[in-house]
C-alpha cells in the first residue's frame, strides 16, 4: 500500500505540473455537499448497458464549479449514446447552494434538462440535498428531486430519492452502496427501487486530491413496487468513471 501511495504521488506529480491543487479533501467520504470555492471537477462516465437481447454504451461528461464554498454550477453539456445507434442525448444545467454546514449539511438545487432529442421535453428538477456524516470516514447523503416535465400541455410530475452509503477503507481507497426509489407521475404502482455498488481509488498529493477513479455496477430497477415479478435483473449498467479536480482562480 506504501509502494502504491508512493507511486500515485509520482503520478500526480507528472500528470499535473503546475496545474494549482484543488482544496477537495482526499478521503471520498469526508467531501462537503458543494465544491470549495475555485475547484474545477471535470467528469466522464463511461457506461456499459445491459438490455434483454441487447447491450448499449453511452459517454455522461460532467463539470461542476465552486463559485464559493457553498455555490456550485455544474453541467452535464453533452452527452452521447454509442450503441446501439449514435445520438445525443438531452444535456442538463444545474446550481446548488448549500444553507448548512456541519456535521449535518442541506443545499437546494435547481436542475433543468434541454430538449434536444425527437419527443423530449423540457424539465426542471428541484431537488434538495442532506449529508450526514457519521463516525470516522462514512457518511450518508441523500437527496429529494421532484422533476417537472413541460409536455405543452398540463405538466406532468414525478418523485427521485436517492441514497448513497460511503465508507473509506483506506485514505485512498473508498466504496459507495447506492439505492432510492423513483415514482414516474407519482405512482405506485409503477415505482422502482435501484441498486449499485462502486468502488474506486483517489490519486492525491499530499491533502488534496486531484482524481477519484472509479468501477461500478448497479441495477437501475432492481426492485419493482408494482404487481407482478418484485425484482428485475434484466436490466444492468457497468460504469468506469475519472473525475478530475483543478484549482482555477482559488488561493
Amino acid at each position: 500500500m506504501k509502494r502504491i501511495a508512493q507511486l500515485t504521488a509520482v503520478l500526480g506529480t507528472v500528470l499535473f505540473a503546475g496545474q494549482a491543487l484543488a482544496n477537495e479533501p482526499v478521503e471520498f467520504s469526508e467531501r462537503p455537499l458543494t465544491l470549495t470555492a475555485g475547484t474545477l471537477n471535470a467528469a466522464a462516465f463511461f457506461v456499459v448497458e445491459g438490455t434483454p437481447g441487447d447491450t448499449g454504451f453511452r459517454i455522461d461528461p460532467v463539470v461542476i464549479y465552486g463559485v464559493t464554498d457553498d455555490f456550485e454550477v455544474g453541467a452535464y453539456p453533452a452527452p452521447v449514446r454509442l450503441a446501439p445507434k449514435t445520438k445525443y442525448t438531452n444535456p442538463e444545467v444545474f446550481a446548488a447552494y448549500r444553507l448548512l454546514r456541519g456535521p449535518i449539511e442541506i443545499a437546494p438545487e435547481l436542475g433543468l434538462v434541454i430538449p434536444v432529442e425527437d419527443g423530449t421535453h423540457t424539465v426542471f428538477i428541484p431537488a434538495i440535498r442532506f449529508l450526514a456524516g457519521l463516525q470516522a470516514f462514512t457518511s450518508l447523503h441523500w437527496t429529494f428531486e421532484f422533476p417537472i416535465r413541460l409536455t405543452g400541455g398540463d405538466p406532468e410530475a414525478d418523485f427521485r430519492f436517492d441514497l448513497q452509503f460511503r465508507l473509506n477503507v483506506a485514505t485512498q481507497i473508498y466504496l459507495h452502496v447506492d439505492t432510492g426509489v423513483e415514482l414516474p407521475k407519482y405512482e405506485t404502482d409503477g415505482g422502482f427501487v435501484p441498486f449499485g455498488l462502486g468502488v474506486g481509488y483517489t490519486l492525491a498529493q499530499g491533502d488534496h486530491a486531484f482524481a477519484d477513479l472509479e468501477i461500478g455496477f448497479r441495477f437501475p430497477g432492481l426492485f419493482l413496487t408494482g404487481g407482478g415479478d418484485t425484482t428485475n435483473t434484466d436490466y444492468w449498467e457497468l460504469a468506469f468513471s475519472g473525475s478530475f479536480f483543478f484549482g482555477v482562480g482559488a488561493d
